[in-house]
């Protein structure tokens, strides 16, 4: 049965340490923490380019790959206003003594930023945005949706030192997730990747999965159901092998065990979540989220006990949807003020 945690435990939590503004901050969609250039840095998807933050002095360092996205109003009219637009996903790796930055963009691509120019772009054959996506370092592959399509997909593309050398080496099939495919983590407990699926049927929103996706053998080899989360981020905590569902319904957000596909915790009092994320440090998840009133918070929710322990209430004009964490420290995008950041304790 799972456990039900309702209401904030004592603890310092969140504190609100500075605010970032990048140049021309606007229209964004995603955020990622790494330290593949050798210091921690924030990545954040914006309105035609990639601005970076550095993690340590949280300080605007600068933005690149502008004009190499595709732009607002540009997309495929069949993609609708959002679903054409780049970039959408980010993420940061090393292979070899390669670092890379990666980035979704709204023709169906995967996208290499260089100085000026693409150092690659990956076709994985759509018409619309391909957008979040999780690396596995052990296969070298990447995991990318195409949430916007007439009938959705995720592809798997290897990666190399050099970019130029990556392709599509295999596809999933989701004509049935009409609701979108949104955010996978890779497991090296198990070498899976697990991604959310919003709804999993065509006829009943309200059942969702989790689908775990083999890089191997390129195939879903389970399929964990969920009720009543429509999820549409996950987090993993690898030492206790659990997933933070970013539930999208307004009921709650859950916890589920990686192994079984059981709930073992209801989190109720924040829903409403997209992208959700982890920090080692503090060992909590975190999620921006909404409360039943209507008011947008960053929740801190504790992946030892699954009990919330602190929420801190972002600004009015935020849009509960990207977050990075790592360091104790969490970023979460706000339309106008710029990148606000946490302390998490």
């Amino acid at each position: 049965m799972a456990a039900a945690a309702s209401g904030a435990t004592v603890r310092s939590g969140l504190t609100k340490v500075a605010t970032v503004k990048p140049a021309n901050f606007g229209l964004y969609d995603l955020t990622w923490y790494g330290s593949a250039f050798g210091k921690p840095t924030v990545y954040l998807s914006n309105q035609g380019g990639i601005d970076a933050i550095n993690a340590k002095t949280d300080t605007y360092l600068g933005s690149f790959g502008q004009n190499l996205f595709v732009p607002l109003g540009s997309g495929a009219a069949a993609c609708g206003v959002i679903g054409g637009i780049g970039p959408d996903g980010i993420l940061s790796l090393t292979v070899g003594t390669s670092n890379q930055v990666w980035a979704g963009d709204g023709n169906s691509t995967l996208s290499a930023p260089g100085v000026g120019k693409l150092a690659a772009a990956i076709s994985t054959g759509g018409q619309c945005r391909a957008d979040e996506f999780s690396y596995d370092p052990v296969q070298h592959l990447v995991l990318i949706s195409n949430p916007s399509e007439a009938s959705n997909f995720v592809s798997f593309i290897t990666v190399h030192a050099n970019p130029e050398m990556d392709t599509v080496v295999g596809k999933i099939a989701y004509p049935n997730a009409t609701g979108g495919l949104e955010q996978s983590v890779y497991d090296p407990n198990d070498g899976n990747f697990y991604l959310a699926v919003v709804q999993s049927g065509s006829t009943n929103s309200n059942v969702g999965a989790v689908d775990v996706i083999s890089p191997v053998t390129k195939r879903v080899v389970r399929s964990l159901p969920v009720v009543g989360c429509q999820p549409a981020g996950v987090a993993l905590d690898r030492q206790a092998d659990e997933l933070l569902l970013g539930c999208s319904s307004s009921n709650a957000l859950m916890i589920m065990d990686a192994k079984t596909g059981a709930i073992v915790h209801t989190i109720t009092g924040v829903s409403g979540a997209d992208q959700v994320t982890y920090d080692s440090v503090s060992q909590d998840f975190l999620a921006p989220s909404r409360t039943p009133a209507g008011t947008a918070v960053l929740a801190e929710i504790s992946a030892k006990t699954g009990q919330l322990v602190a929420t801190a209430n972002l600004p009015a004009n935020a849009f509960t949807h990207s977050i990075a964490a790592g360091g104790a420290k969490a970023y979460v995008p706000v339309a106008g003020d710029g990148v606000v950041i946490y302390s998490v304790r």
